[in-house]
Protein backbone atom coordinates (compact mmCIF):
# COMPACT_ATOMS: atom_id res chain seq x y z
CA UNK A 1 0.00 0.00 0.00
CA UNK A 2 1.43 3.47 -0.50
CA UNK A 3 2.28 5.80 1.92
CA UNK A 4 -0.52 8.50 1.76
CA UNK A 5 1.23 10.51 4.43
CA UNK A 6 4.45 10.83 2.02
CA UNK A 7 4.09 14.05 0.11
CA UNK A 8 6.49 12.77 -2.66
CA UNK A 9 3.85 9.65 -3.28
CA UNK A 10 1.38 12.16 -3.10
CA UNK A 11 2.52 14.01 -5.79
CA UNK A 12 3.41 11.08 -8.09
CA UNK A 13 -0.70 10.21 -7.52
CA UNK A 14 -1.59 13.67 -7.96
CA UNK A 15 0.72 13.80 -11.38
CA UNK A 16 -0.62 10.21 -12.41
CA UNK A 17 -4.25 11.27 -12.39
CA UNK A 18 -3.50 14.73 -13.41
CA UNK A 19 -4.59 16.81 -9.97
CA UNK A 20 -3.82 19.50 -8.45
CA UNK A 21 -4.84 20.83 -4.83
CA UNK A 22 -7.72 22.60 -5.36
CA UNK A 23 -7.50 25.38 -2.95
CA UNK A 24 -11.49 26.50 -3.42
CA UNK A 25 -12.15 23.31 -1.63
CA UNK A 26 -9.87 23.59 1.39
CA UNK A 27 -7.57 20.51 0.29
CA UNK A 28 -4.69 20.40 2.50
CA UNK A 29 -4.05 16.84 2.93
CA UNK A 30 -3.11 15.72 6.00
CA UNK A 31 1.03 13.58 6.63
CA UNK A 32 1.97 13.67 10.22
CA UNK A 33 1.10 9.96 10.76
CA UNK A 34 1.02 11.35 14.54
CA UNK A 35 -1.65 13.15 14.34
CA UNK A 36 -4.09 10.40 11.99
CA UNK A 37 -3.36 8.09 15.14
CA UNK A 38 -4.50 10.64 17.67
CA UNK A 39 -7.48 11.21 15.89
CA UNK A 40 -7.75 7.80 15.70
CA UNK A 41 -7.67 7.47 19.19
CA UNK A 42 -9.55 10.73 20.06
CA UNK A 43 -12.64 8.82 18.11
CA UNK A 44 -11.65 5.61 19.88
CA UNK A 45 -11.91 3.16 17.69
CA UNK A 46 -11.92 -0.39 17.70
CA UNK A 47 -13.01 -3.08 15.74
CA UNK A 48 -15.84 -3.47 13.91
CA UNK A 49 -16.73 0.36 14.56
CA UNK A 50 -18.63 1.64 12.06
CA UNK A 51 -17.66 4.97 10.54
CA UNK A 52 -18.73 7.84 8.28
CA UNK A 53 -15.69 9.69 6.84
CA UNK A 54 -16.86 12.99 5.13
CA UNK A 55 -13.54 14.96 2.37
CA UNK A 56 -11.87 12.14 2.71
CA UNK A 57 -9.46 13.16 0.03
CA UNK A 58 -6.77 10.86 -1.03
CA UNK A 59 -7.47 8.42 2.12
CA UNK A 60 -4.16 8.28 4.31
CA UNK A 61 -7.28 9.26 7.15
CA UNK A 62 -9.44 6.28 5.84
CA UNK A 63 -6.16 3.91 5.80
CA UNK A 64 -5.52 4.69 9.46
CA UNK A 65 -9.16 3.91 10.18
CA UNK A 66 -9.56 1.01 8.44
CA UNK A 67 -6.00 -0.67 9.80
CA UNK A 68 -7.51 0.20 13.34
CA UNK A 69 -10.36 -2.24 12.39
CA UNK A 70 -13.36 0.29 11.02
CA UNK A 71 -15.82 -0.12 8.53
CA UNK A 72 -15.53 3.35 6.87
CA UNK A 73 -18.32 5.02 4.98
CA UNK A 74 -16.74 7.47 3.14
CA UNK A 75 -18.01 10.61 1.02
CA UNK A 76 -16.21 12.97 -1.15
CA UNK A 77 -17.40 15.39 -3.18
CA UNK A 78 -14.01 15.79 -5.45
CA UNK A 79 -15.23 13.41 -8.57
CA UNK A 80 -11.37 12.49 -9.50
CA UNK A 81 -10.52 12.05 -5.69
CA UNK A 82 -13.23 9.46 -4.90
CA UNK A 83 -11.71 7.56 -8.80
CA UNK A 84 -8.60 7.92 -6.94
CA UNK A 85 -9.65 6.45 -3.53
CA UNK A 86 -11.38 3.12 -5.59
CA UNK A 87 -8.12 2.83 -6.96
CA UNK A 88 -6.07 3.08 -3.75
CA UNK A 89 -8.93 1.41 -1.50
CA UNK A 90 -11.14 -1.04 -3.89
CA UNK A 91 -10.35 -3.88 -2.71
CA UNK A 92 -10.84 -3.29 0.77
CA UNK A 93 -14.47 -5.10 1.83
CA UNK A 94 -14.56 -2.57 5.13
CA UNK A 95 -14.86 0.41 2.96
CA UNK A 96 -17.32 2.29 0.57
CA UNK A 97 -17.18 4.73 -1.21
CA UNK A 98 -20.02 7.32 -2.58
CA UNK A 99 -19.40 10.41 -4.50
CA UNK A 100 -21.73 13.19 -3.50
CA UNK A 101 -21.64 16.92 -1.70
CA UNK A 102 -22.76 15.77 1.75
CA UNK A 103 -24.33 18.88 2.82
CA UNK A 104 -26.98 17.94 -0.19
CA UNK A 105 -27.40 14.94 1.48
CA UNK A 106 -30.05 13.65 3.66
CA UNK A 107 -28.65 10.77 5.77
CA UNK A 108 -31.09 8.47 5.95
CA UNK A 109 -31.86 8.47 2.34
CA UNK A 110 -28.29 8.49 1.25
CA UNK A 111 -27.55 5.31 3.34
CA UNK A 112 -30.78 3.81 1.88
CA UNK A 113 -29.99 4.53 -1.66
CA UNK A 114 -26.69 3.19 -1.09
CA UNK A 115 -27.97 0.21 -0.18
CA UNK A 116 -30.26 -0.06 -3.32
CA UNK A 117 -27.07 0.44 -5.33
CA UNK A 118 -25.00 -2.01 -3.63
CA UNK A 119 -27.13 -4.47 -2.08
CA UNK A 120 -25.58 -4.15 1.24
CA UNK A 121 -28.64 -4.03 3.43
CA UNK A 122 -25.97 -4.87 6.20
CA UNK A 123 -24.34 -1.94 5.92
CA UNK A 124 -27.85 0.38 6.60
CA UNK A 125 -28.89 -1.54 9.76
CA UNK A 126 -25.16 -1.23 11.03
CA UNK A 127 -24.93 2.36 10.19
CA UNK A 128 -28.49 3.22 11.28
CA UNK A 129 -28.07 1.46 14.85
CA UNK A 130 -24.57 2.91 15.92
CA UNK A 131 -21.60 4.97 14.17
CA UNK A 132 -19.05 7.74 14.56
CA UNK A 133 -17.97 10.36 12.74
CA UNK A 134 -14.23 11.03 11.95
CA UNK A 135 -13.18 13.24 9.33
CA UNK A 136 -10.72 15.91 8.22
CA UNK A 137 -12.92 18.19 6.84
CA UNK A 138 -12.38 21.11 4.29
CA UNK A 139 -12.09 23.96 6.81
CA UNK A 140 -15.10 26.14 5.23
CA UNK A 141 -17.67 23.46 5.95
CA UNK A 142 -16.53 22.91 9.15
CA UNK A 143 -19.75 25.05 11.38
CA UNK A 144 -22.21 23.73 8.60
CA UNK A 145 -21.53 19.94 9.30
CA UNK A 146 -21.45 19.90 12.80
CA UNK A 147 -24.69 21.46 12.63
CA UNK A 148 -26.04 19.00 10.11
CA UNK A 149 -25.21 16.21 11.92
CA UNK A 150 -25.76 17.75 15.23
CA UNK A 151 -29.48 17.90 14.01
CA UNK A 152 -29.28 14.50 12.63
CA UNK A 153 -32.25 12.36 15.30
CA UNK A 154 -29.88 9.28 14.70
CA UNK A 155 -26.84 11.25 16.38
CA UNK A 156 -23.32 9.47 16.02
CA UNK A 157 -21.88 8.07 19.36
CA UNK A 158 -18.90 10.55 19.30
CA UNK A 159 -17.59 13.08 16.57
CA UNK A 160 -13.82 13.85 15.88
CA UNK A 161 -12.93 16.19 13.48
CA UNK A 162 -9.79 18.14 12.52
CA UNK A 163 -10.81 21.76 12.10
CA UNK A 164 -9.60 25.18 12.11
CA UNK A 165 -8.04 25.90 15.52
CA UNK A 166 -9.90 29.37 15.36
CA UNK A 167 -13.20 27.29 14.47
CA UNK A 168 -12.66 25.11 17.54
CA UNK A 169 -12.02 27.48 19.99
CA UNK A 170 -15.23 29.24 19.06
CA UNK A 171 -17.01 26.27 19.23
CA UNK A 172 -15.74 25.21 23.29
CA UNK A 173 -16.16 28.88 23.98
CA UNK A 174 -17.30 29.32 27.53
CA UNK A 175 -20.16 32.72 28.79
CA UNK A 176 -18.23 35.81 28.11
CA UNK A 177 -17.11 35.13 24.48
CA UNK A 178 -20.13 32.44 23.27
CA UNK A 179 -21.31 32.69 19.72
CA UNK A 180 -24.43 30.97 17.90
CA UNK A 181 -22.26 27.98 16.94
CA UNK A 182 -21.07 27.39 20.35
CA UNK A 183 -24.76 27.81 21.76
CA UNK A 184 -26.17 25.45 19.07
CA UNK A 185 -22.82 22.91 19.69
CA UNK A 186 -22.67 23.07 23.38
CA UNK A 187 -26.94 22.63 23.45
CA UNK A 188 -26.62 19.11 21.81
CA UNK A 189 -23.34 17.72 22.61
CA UNK A 190 -20.00 18.36 24.84
CA UNK A 191 -17.18 19.83 22.64
CA UNK A 192 -13.39 19.49 23.77
CA UNK A 193 -10.21 20.69 22.16
CA UNK A 194 -7.87 16.93 21.83
CA UNK A 195 -4.86 19.18 20.53
CA UNK A 196 -3.77 22.18 18.50
CA UNK A 197 -2.11 20.62 14.73
CA UNK A 198 0.71 22.90 13.27
CA UNK A 199 0.42 23.84 9.67
CA UNK A 200 3.66 21.55 8.49
CA UNK A 201 1.26 18.53 9.43
CA UNK A 202 -0.32 19.01 5.74
CA UNK A 203 0.55 19.38 2.24
CA UNK A 204 -0.05 21.97 1.48
CA UNK A 205 0.49 23.71 4.33
CA UNK A 206 -2.51 26.11 5.64
CA UNK A 207 -1.86 29.27 6.70
CA UNK A 208 -3.68 28.79 10.08
CA UNK A 209 -3.49 26.16 13.41
CA UNK A 210 -5.46 23.51 13.38
CA UNK A 211 -7.09 21.39 16.14
CA UNK A 212 -7.97 18.12 16.80
CA UNK A 213 -12.12 18.45 18.07
CA UNK A 214 -14.10 16.03 19.79
CA UNK A 215 -17.94 16.36 20.12
CA UNK A 216 -19.56 13.81 22.10
CA UNK A 217 -23.45 14.02 21.65
CA UNK A 218 -25.44 14.12 24.40
CA UNK A 219 -28.53 11.55 24.51
CA UNK A 220 -31.12 13.60 25.18
CA UNK A 221 -32.07 17.53 24.79
CA UNK A 222 -33.45 20.00 27.61
CA UNK A 223 -36.28 20.51 25.58
CA UNK A 224 -39.30 19.15 23.30
CA UNK A 225 -38.99 19.18 19.67
CA UNK A 226 -41.49 22.71 19.20
CA UNK A 227 -39.03 24.60 21.89
CA UNK A 228 -35.84 23.97 19.54
CA UNK A 229 -37.25 25.74 16.83
CA UNK A 230 -38.09 28.36 18.83
CA UNK A 231 -34.79 28.42 20.32
CA UNK A 232 -32.63 28.89 18.25
CA UNK A 233 -34.87 31.61 16.36
CA UNK A 234 -34.46 33.31 19.84
CA UNK A 235 -30.95 32.85 20.14
CA UNK A 236 -30.40 33.88 16.32
CA UNK A 237 -32.30 36.80 17.26
CA UNK A 238 -29.71 37.51 20.53
CA UNK A 239 -26.81 37.50 18.09
CA UNK A 240 -28.15 39.37 15.67
CA UNK A 241 -25.99 42.61 16.46
CA UNK A 242 -23.12 41.19 18.81
CA UNK A 243 -22.35 44.97 19.91
CA UNK A 244 -25.87 45.68 20.48
CA UNK A 245 -27.45 44.44 24.10
CA UNK A 246 -29.33 41.62 24.20
CA UNK A 247 -32.43 43.31 25.24
CA UNK A 248 -32.24 45.85 21.88
CA UNK A 249 -31.87 42.66 19.78
CA UNK A 250 -34.48 40.83 21.32
CA UNK A 251 -36.57 43.84 21.76
CA UNK A 252 -36.23 44.53 17.25
CA UNK A 253 -36.47 41.03 16.37
CA UNK A 254 -39.70 39.87 18.90
CA UNK A 255 -41.40 43.36 18.36
CA UNK A 256 -41.54 43.44 21.96
CA UNK A 257 -40.75 46.74 24.43
CA UNK A 258 -37.42 46.77 25.51
CA UNK A 259 -38.52 47.24 28.71
CA UNK A 260 -40.60 44.16 28.89
CA UNK A 261 -37.02 42.14 28.25
CA UNK A 262 -35.29 44.12 30.43
CA UNK A 263 -37.68 43.24 33.10
CA UNK A 264 -37.51 39.75 32.41
CA UNK A 265 -33.88 39.67 32.32
CA UNK A 266 -33.62 41.10 35.86
CA UNK A 267 -35.92 38.33 37.06
CA UNK A 268 -33.79 35.95 35.77
CA UNK A 269 -30.67 37.36 37.67
CA UNK A 270 -29.05 39.13 34.53
CA UNK A 271 -27.80 42.41 34.15
CA UNK A 272 -30.57 44.70 31.96
CA UNK A 273 -27.45 45.32 29.85
CA UNK A 274 -26.03 42.02 29.21
CA UNK A 275 -25.04 41.25 26.06
CA UNK A 276 -25.92 37.83 23.94
CA UNK A 277 -22.44 36.43 24.34
CA UNK A 278 -22.09 36.61 28.22
CA UNK A 279 -25.12 33.80 27.93
CA UNK A 280 -24.36 29.95 28.52
CA UNK A 281 -26.91 27.21 26.99
CA UNK A 282 -28.78 26.76 30.20
CA UNK A 283 -29.44 30.99 30.25
CA UNK A 284 -31.20 30.56 27.07
CA UNK A 285 -33.41 27.75 27.80
CA UNK A 286 -34.37 29.20 31.19
CA UNK A 287 -34.93 32.83 29.18
CA UNK A 288 -37.05 31.19 26.31
CA UNK A 289 -39.54 29.77 28.97
CA UNK A 290 -39.49 33.02 30.77
CA UNK A 291 -40.55 34.80 27.59
CA UNK A 292 -43.50 32.34 26.57
CA UNK A 293 -44.89 32.20 30.12
CA UNK A 294 -44.92 36.37 29.51
CA UNK A 295 -46.91 35.65 25.94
Amino acid sequence: MIDLTDTEEIKKIFKKYNLAPNKFMGQNFLVDKAVLGKIVEAAEISKGDNVLEIGPGLGALTGALLEAGAKVLAIEKDKKLAGVLRDLFGANKNLKIINADFLALDFEKLISDFVLRSSASKWEAELLSGYKVVSNLPYYITSPVIKKILSWENKPSRIVLLAQKEVAERICEKPGQMSFISVFVQFYAKPEIVEIVKPSSFWPKPKVDSAILKIIPREKTKISESEENELWRLVKIGFSSRRKTLANNLSAGLRLPREKIEGILKLLGFNEKIRAQELGVEDWVRLLRKLDSGK
